[in-house]
């Protein structure tokens, strides 16, 4: 749950159906965001559908409810092809949140690099912050073999969830290579930072 509030002896709570935003990406506003109504993103994926517990724990006591999250009624997509969905934007956060783990430890690497010896690592962690990229204007851009930085693998971590959360309906073939392909080139910076490190 987002909010908790409690009234006349009932509790109600908002939940936005959504795991946690990938972290590292500069919030922003999609072109199409209406001022004082539209929330800043990237924000998580939507939970799947299926059961949950909600746990209210006051003065010691703990209470608990179930909910059940239904996929629209409009919606006439398979389960497995939901599921899929799900499992590969999942996939995703997760990557997500280990890319900026990597980005941490290097920014960590570099406190205690002498400057003189500091180009490795910022060629594997990349400028700034990563951008929010949007999806109705943007694409992704390949890097040449080993160019890869973690501030751009974070970008692109994103603009891919964005596509596969952008409607209701079965991961592309596409779109499933693509996400196989930047998990894996997760792995080769944690290969690079681990040779740098170890130098």
């Amino acid at each position: 749950p987002q909010s908790l509030e409690t009234a006349a002896g009932h509790h109600r709570f908002v939940w936005d159906l959504r795991h946690a935003p990938p972290p590292g990406i500069q919030r922003g506003y999609d072109i199409a965001a209406t001022f004082g109504d539209t929330p800043s993103d990237p924000v998580g994926p939507f939970v799947h559908p299926g059961s949950y517990k909600v746990r209210l724990t006051s003065d010691g006591v703990v209470r608990e409810a179930s909910i059940e999250v239904r996929l629209d009624p409009r919606v006439d997509v398979p389960a497995q092809d939901i599921q899929m969905q799900t499992d590969y934007s999942l996939r995703l956060l997760k990557a997500s949140e280990n890319a900026q783990h990597l980005r941490d430890r290097i920014d960590s690497r570099l406190d205690n690099t002498p400057f003189d010896r500091r180009d490795p690592l910022l060629a594997l962690r990349g400028r700034g912050e990563a951008d929010n990229p949007n999806i109705s204007y943007g694409s992704i851009t390949v890097a040449e073999p080993g160019e890869e930085t973690v501030v751009g693998l974070q970008e692109k971590l994103v603009y891919m969830l964005k596509i596969l959360q952008s409607a209701d309906a079965r991961p592309t073939t596409t779109a499933i290579k693509a996400v196989d392909a930047l998990r894996a080139e997760l792995e080769l910076l944690e290969a690079r930072f681990t040779a740098i490190a170890g130098a």
